[in-house]
């Protein structure tokens, strides 16, 4: 876990699993860069010399990332032996409270991770690992900017919506069984939690002690969510997924599997039940000793703290007042497009005042209406395998809409989605939710990355800008294959632009320039909306996770203005699918990298 669920190469949890729809942690320690780094490669003289070194270089750094925990291992790897990788500790992984400096990249280190990088040969790589020379150059770039020390309390791991209370009991309910060794880890990984759980007590205490601490209402909507998961012990999620989970596994006797059973059944009720009571209790010990209730610019270097937020979660070069300038641009546009739309047809205010919907409610169907549908303007979709799961009513509460979860890298078409009944509440937006998670969102972009055969160390990197932005764009071109007429269909993308744009600004608002639950109120007011219990439901979940409105709202205008430009570029010559071939081969990287590439491959091409 270290510290990973905010920061460095992700791939398991980032939030392609659990924003608002989505997302996947993986941590390069300060010891293991030093140790790349007095190990000295030899670059010889010679290309293909040169691109062996690069990629044990890249191999390296890779399977440092992957190893931190055993959870992490697994949902990264089917088969670490291939990586020559032996976990001695079965674990949920530790935060570091004695070092900070070992449980982050420290500056020192992650310059000489980046010195090492830089001793390479640029021009004797081939293109593939030029591209990823760029790409992990500028993401060791943008770690350079957080300050360990100063920073290291500042990071949550029990937020409302996205904390470790939370993404646990999924990612042990997702835990794969290959074999019965993979059932022994993780009885051993249920018997962590208490450990695990007292980890992250002992840095929230540590947090209180430095002023860093939540409001009391952020620890009761943590305190509901763990409540919630624990309220009825023998049928909890972990109890009831697992005899399912057991099937498999070929070649257990029956008797195997009602020994496994049992044991899972003592592990929940042992050490997971108690884990979470440890957790609710330390939680209301804890209260009261929260000092703001608004923005992180409210704290001593919280501004510094978003900044490095903003910056790696958006992959967008724009400083926080270009992107706060450029909102207030696109909400003034866009309302102005909206405006000229709905002059232009009489009919669509009447439209817009009824209930709007589509038929279709199977998500099969959905999904397979959405891979026909893309032809036009995408490639064809790589996979069409996939697994639709529902989240247990014990998470609803605290779980996004709908998320998707990121296969391990050996393991390229074990796709899985999850909806949120109680988040879901029409057709349409269950159309638009799984273009979003699936075709052509998360699923369809993240196989189409696989097949390439990308460097392992691409896949273990979390980019949530491309990631999210690409599957916000994605959902919105799918209004247009819903069945609606052409101008209601455009107005709610209009519709969907508003809103994003909104989230974004007031989160830069709250965290970068101090609004309150008034600011936000007043604002709000401004686009019609004045119900004082949206306003504060809103205002709540910004202030709870800090930026994880960005990649959705700031990565989507990022693909939209490099479509705009490039469309300008190109003129009679631009091609839409191949323009989204050419992202889709890139793959995932910060969006000024991006350019480049399109620049190259595509629009020069």
């Amino acid at each position: 876990m270290k510290n990973t669920f905010h920061r460095l190469i992700a791939g398991l949890i980032a939030a392609s699993v659990l924003l608002c729809g989505c997302s996947s942690a993986n941590m390069l320690t300060s010891a293991a860069a030093h140790e790349l780094y007095d190990q000295r490669y030899s670059v010889g003289t010679a290309s293909d010399e040169v691109n062996a070194d690069f990629d044990d270089f890249t191999r390296e750094i890779f399977t440092d990332a992957v190893s931190t925990d055993a959870l992490t291992l697994h949902f990264q790897l089917k088969d670490p032996s291939a990586y020559d990788i032996d976990l001695d500790t079965i674990d949920l992984g530790r935060i570091n409270l004695q070092n900070p400096i070992d449980t982050f990249v420290s500056d020192i280190s992650t310059d000489a991770l980046r010195q090492e990088l830089h001793d390479f040969d640029y021009e004797k790589l081939t293109e593939k690992q030029q591209q990823t020379y760029d790409i992990l150059d500028e993401f060791l770039e943008t770690e350079q900017t957080y300050d360990s020390k100063t920073l290291f309390y500042y990071p949550e791991y029990l937020s409302s919506t996205s904390g470790t209370q939370s993404l646990l009991p999924v990612m042990m309910s997702e835990y794969a069984f290959y074999s019965p060794a993979d059932v022994d880890d993780y009885l051993l990984l249920l018997q962590d939690f208490p450990d695990c759980f007292n980890n992250i007590l002992d840095y929230e205490q540590e947090k209180a002690h430095a002023g860093l601490f939540m409001s009391d209402e952020s620890a009761d909507e943590v305190i509901a969510s763990c409540q919630s998961f624990i309220e009825d012990p023998d049928n909890n999620m972990l109890i009831e997924v697992f005899p399912e989970k057991l099937e498999s596994i070929s070649g257990l006797s029956d008797s195997d599997k009602a020994d496994y059973i049992k044991r899972n059944d003592q592990a929940v009720h042992d050490y997971v039940i108690p884990a979470y009571q440890s957790l609710i209790k330390g939680m209301e010990a804890l209260k009261g000793s929260g000092t703001n209730e608004n923005g992180l610019c409210y704290f001593d270097h919280g501004k510094e703290y978003y900044e490095y937020l903003v910056k790696s979660q958006t992959g967008s070069d724009k400083t926080p007042e270009e992107l706060i300038e450029w909102l207030d641009d696109t909400l003034q546009n866009t309302i102005v497009q909206m405006a000229l739309l709905l002059s232009s047809d009489d009919s669509l205010a009447d439209k817009l005042d009824e209930s709007i919907d589509i038929s279709e409610n199977d998500p099969k169907i959905i999904l397979q209406t959405l891979q026909s549908s893309l032809k036009e303007d995408f490639p064809d979709a790589v996979s069409s395998q996939y697994t639709l799961k529902y989240v247990p009513e014990s998470l609803e509460d605290s779980m996004n809409p709908a998320f998707y979860m990121i296969p391990p890298v050996d393991v390229t078409d074990n796709n899985v989605i999850y909806l949120n009944n109680s988040q879901i509440t029409d057709n349409l937006s269950l159309f638009t939710t799984l273009a979003h998670e699936g075709y052509p969102g998360h699923l369809y972009q993240q196989s189409d990355f696989s097949a390439t055969d990308p460097d392992p160390l691409r896949q273990a990197m979390n980019f949530l800008g491309y990631v999210e932005g690409w599957a916000t764009y994605a959902e919105n071109m799918s209004y247009t294959w819903t069945g609606l007429d052409d101008n209601l269909a455009r107005c709610l993308q209009l519709n969907q632009d508003i809103t994003l744009a909104l989230y974004g600004r007031i989160d830069l608002g709250i965290h970068y320039e101090g609004w309150t639950t008034d600011d936000v109120t007043e604002f709000l007011s401004d686009y019609g909306l004045d119900d004082d219990e949206t306003v504060h439901s809103v205002f709540r979940a910004i202030v709870s996770d800090p930026a994880s409105y960005l990649p959705y709202c700031i990565g989507y205008m990022e693909f939209k203005e490099l479509r705009d430009d490039t469309e300008e570029t190109m003129g009679d010559d631009f091609n839409l699918k191949e323009f989204h071939q050419c992202i889709l081969n890139i793959g995932p990287c910060s969006f000024d990298v991006l350019e480049k590439y399109m620049q190259k491959d595509y629009i020069r091409a």
